[in-house]
C-alpha cells in the first residue's frame, strides 16, 4: 500500500483508540521497551508527544532515562528547511508549543546528531523491512540520515506491521527496531 493512504487508515486507526485503550496499550508498550538492553547508550533522542495526534506518550519512558542518568534529547522544528535542531532537555525544562502542536524545549544546550546513540521515531504504520510512514514531511528521514552510523532508531506504534509500503525512495531511512504493544519487531 502506498504512503498517502496507509498515513490516512492508520490516522483513522489512532484517532478512534478511546483514552482507556491508549493507556493499556502505552503499559504494554513500555513493559516491552523495558526489555530493552540500554546500558551501553548514553544519548536518547525523544519525541514529545502531540497530544491530538494520539502519539505514544514518551513521558514515562523520558522519566525513566532521565532516573536512569542518560541524556535526553528532544527538537525543534525549522518548518522552511524541513530540519531540526536538537536540544538536551530535563526536569527542568520548559516547553512551547509551535504552530503545528508539537511541544518544542526551551534550552540553550545544543546536542548534535554525532553524539545520539538511540532515536525514538514517532510513526503511523511501519512493514516488516522496518520502513515507516509518518507525517510526510521528511524531518525525521533527514535527521536519521545526519546519525552516526552504529545510532539505534527504534519506533513506537499502537499497532502491529502493515504490508509492505511501496512508493519507497532512497531517503527513506528505515529502522532497526519497533516497539508495538505485543513484541518489539527487529530489522
Amino acid at each position: 500500500m502506498d504512503k498517502a493512504r496507509l498515513r490516512s487508515l492508520y490516522r483513522q486507526k489512532r484517532n478512534t483508540l478511546q483514552p482507556e485503550q491508549t493507556e493499556v496499550l502505552q503499559k504494554q508498550i513500555e513493559h516491552q521497551f523495558s526489555s530493552l538492553d540500554l546500558d551501553a547508550v548514553v544519548c536518547v533522542h525523544v519525541f514529545l508527544p502531540i497530544p491530538n495526534q494520539v502519539e505514544v506518550n514518551t513521558w514515562p519512558r523520558i522519566e525513566k532515562l532521565w532516573a536512569g542518568h542518560k541524556t535526553v534529547v528532544a527538537y525543534t522544528s525549522n518548518f522552511d528547511t524541513k530540519t531540526m535542531q536538537h536540544w538536551r532537555i530535563d526536569s527542568k525544562t520548559s516547553y512551547k508549543t509551535n504552530l503545528y502542536g508539537i511541544p518544542e524545549p526551551l534550552t540553550k544546550e545544543e546536542v548534535f546528531s554525532n553524539q545520539i546513540e538511540m532515536v525514538l521515531v514517532p510513526l503511523l504504520s511501519f512493514d516488516r523491512h522496518g520502513h515507516r510512514v509518518g507525517y510526510g514531511q521528511g524531518f525525521y528521514d533527514r535527521f536519521l540520515g545526519s546519525c552516526r552510523d552504529d545510532c539505534r532508531f527504534v519506533g513506537l506504534s499502537y499497532f502491529d506491521m502493515c504490508a509492505d509500503i511501496e512508493g519507497l525512495t532512497p531517503y527513506d531511512i528505515p529502522m532497526h527496531h519497533c516497539i508495538t504493544p505485543s513484541k518489539i519487531y527487529s530489522f
